[in-house]
């Protein structure tokens, strides 16, 4: 047998095939600066049955890994449609302003993200502009090892045995767009009001639902800005200014009673 020196991306192959993988990471801000973030992670069955797993979504993850997320608050839950299975991660926020800060930051969206700040806030009375500027390190790293592939300085210090000294592994044989093009990969964001800028690379519903391909990104970061509204603030100005109406509506009534009760006077009077 001869051994053939293979690059390392090779075993990153066997999962980027044409239709294998999917990587979906979202964002539901509401209204009362609630969040819902979720992760969805998941591989075809076929391919991990011919990589010799089992077809299960367990394979994918170890229990240490889902104790250590459970521990951060996040909801782990196996996820399975169609041919594919995996994992949902999910974790819901309360409130917003919690992950925010008045700093210029830039955040990863991911797993891997250790930090708890999210978005730069420029905080109003009525309302607050939040600006979030993220990149995936996830995807970041998956292209980073695609295009080494491709390159000149590419690392061959993976062996392999093969059964016959006449066949060969071409790199230049590996058609990696049509595996690039197979990968699903994808962070969409849905705010409740028109976002104010965005650099989405597909923008729906009125401006609202902002999605960006990881895969296909022309900047290095995902940025978007949107305002929300300051409902507490906005509910004591509210309850002040029908306090202050319902004071005026009095005073007119009792200003209007003693005015008749005068003329009353005046007529029995004469």
């Amino acid at each position: 047998m001869r051994k053939l020196k293979i690059i390392g991306v090779l075993v990153l192959l066997s999962f980027f095939t044409t239709g294998c993988m999917k990587m979906d990471l979202s964002m539901d801000i509401h209204r009362d600066k609630s969040m819902d973030f979720v992760i969805i992670q998941a591989v075809d069955q076929e391919l991990l049955s011919q990589q010799g797993g089992e077809v299960d979504a367990s394979s994918m993850m170890q229990d240490s890994n889902i104790e250590e997320l459970k521990k951060q608050g996040y909801k782990v839950e196996k996820y399975s449609e169609k041919s594919m299975v995996g994992y949902k991660i999910s974790r819901t926020i309360d409130n917003i302003d919690t992950v925010s800060t008045e700093k210029d930051i830039t955040s990863n969206v991911g797993l891997s993200n250790t930090s708890s700040e999210i978005f730069t806030v420029k905080k109003g009375f009525f309302k607050n502009t939040y600006k979030a500027k993220i990149v995936s390190e996830d995807s970041n790293k998956i292209t980073d090892q695609i295009d080494s592939a491709t390159g000149d300085d590419m690392d061959t210090d993976i062996e392999m045995d093969t059964d016959t000294d006449t066949d060969a592994t071409n790199l230049s044989d590996i058609d990696y767009s049509s595996m690039l093009q197979g990968m699903d990969m994808k962070f969409s964001v849905h705010v409740p009001y028109k976002a104010l800028s965005q650099n989405a690379t597909e923008v729906k519903d009125d401006g609202k639902m902002l999605i960006w391909d990881l895969l296909k990104l022309d900047d290095s970061s995902m940025m978007f800005e949107f305002e929300l509204y300051n409902s507490t603030n906005i509910s004591i100005v509210a309850g002040i200014i029908d306090a202050i109406l319902i004071v005026l509506i009095i005073l007119l009534l009792l200003r209007a009673k003693k005015i008749h009760s005068k003329r009353q006077s005046n007529s029995v009077s004469m």
